[in-house]
């Protein structure tokens, strides 16, 4: 191949990979300035805040912003490994007092066990303007970050659309649909209780309460008729047995349904999301009853 070719092909080789830093360090720019997310979890690696909230949809529609003094890192669609990748990487140059987990079969559910891409090593970087490409994964090809890029709305952790909708708007026939469509993904995979992510899980709690961090285990509200269809998984022995090994490793268990509450329709954008209404009257009770039940404010 004549000279000048190579040279033509060095050329263009080099623009794309110019052309690629300078988008990913966009990228990054602006998930670090415009995101809930990544403010969030940079405040709580920097240690300004002492309790967190980490969890998928659940704790974010749940908890919002609802509980002051505790950043809600809770994010649509985590599985197991990335919150304790999420944990880890808070804990690398911080330890916070408390902890609130959301925690419910989807959990254990299939898609939540294989979603294992390792997104926080990246997110928790300190946003040099030049990170090393071999630790940090570039935000340009997860589709994770993508996805969280395309649902920027400043401090709303609400970034699945679960914010003024209203359960009982939805037709009856759809919401049958709706909850056996839901069902059929969390339903958690054979012998939970004794699987992986339940071991990975208790060796994190022993971890967190080998340091002294209080950690709160939170099931939040569904609505009446979900929670009777998801009664089977939870009134079994194998979910008791997963009470009981959080339990053993040092976490306080928290159910929605400990609180006196009624929990209409209303109060639900979906199934088994909260609206605005509902976090503001589910968030701060929670809160109250882990931080009871932990002793919280003996840390403080």
């Amino acid at each position: 191949m004549p000279a000048r070719y190579l040279y033509v092909f060095a050329i263009a080789v080099l623009s794309f990979l110019l052309a690629t830093a300078i988008v990913e360090y966009n990228l990054r720019h602006q998930f670090v300035q415009h995101s809930y997310f990544a403010k969030g979890l940079l405040m709580a690696r920097a240690g300004q805040v002492d309790c967190v909230i980490v969890g998928d949809s659940h704790g974010a529609a749940s908890f919002r912003d609802e509980v002051s003094g505790c950043e809600n890192l809770a994010a649509g669609g985590l599985g197991f490994v990335q919150i304790q990748d999420l944990l880890q990487s808070v804990l690398e140059s911080n330890q916070p007092k408390l902890i609130l987990m959301t925690f419910g079969p989807q959990l254990l559910s299939p898609e939540r066990i294989h979603n294992t891409s390792r997104i926080f090593s990246t997110v928790a970087q300190d946003w040099t303007p030049l990170p090393n490409p071999l630790v940090v994964q570039p935000l340009l090809f997860d589709r994770w970050l993508q996805q969280q890029m395309q649902r920027l709305r400043g401090k709303d952790p609400d970034n699945n659309g679960f914010n003024e909708k209203h359960w009982g708007t939805v037709p009856e026939k759809k919401q049958q649909q709706n909850m056996i469509l839901r069902l059929s993904r969390q339903q958690p995979v054979v012998k939970f209780h004794r699987s992986a992510t339940m071991q990975a899980l208790s060796g994190l709690l022993q971890q967190l309460h080998s340091k002294g961090i209080a950690v709160c285990m939170v099931r939040t509200p569904v609505v009446e008729a979900y929670d009777l269809l998801l009664s089977e998984v939870l009134a079994s022995p194998q979910w008791q047995d997963v009470i009981q090994q959080l339990q053993r490793a040092g976490a306080t268990v928290v159910d929605y349904r400990q609180l006196k509450t009624n929990w209409p329709n209303e109060l639900f954008a979906n199934e088994d999301h909260l609206n605005p209404r509902g976090a503001k009257v589910f968030a701060p009770q929670a809160f109250e009853l882990c931080q009871n039940a932990t002793q919280y404010n003996a840390y403080l």
